[in-house]
């Protein structure tokens, strides 16, 4: 089914009735990140605006960044 994110208005494909499939079960949010998007926004949010909520600091990294 397509939504709009209500944080970008941007169109999306949402999975919610197959959550497996669903690009929102690849981002990992905190249960306060979970709270206070829940609290901002009514429906679903877009990937790229999930990616942009959550906290890389907590998350591992396969990349590394090297400076010179």
């Amino acid at each position: 089914m397509t939504k709009t994110c209500p944080r970008c208005g941007n169109t999306f494909e949402c999975m919610a009735d197959n959550i497996t499939r669903c690009h929102c079960a690849s981002v990992i949010l905190t249960e306060a990140q979970k709270n206070s998007i829940s609290q901002k926004y009514n429906g679903c949010l877009c990937h790229k605006c999930l990616i942009a909520l959550s906290d890389f600091s907590n998350q591992p990294s396969d990349r590394h960044v090297v400076e010179n």
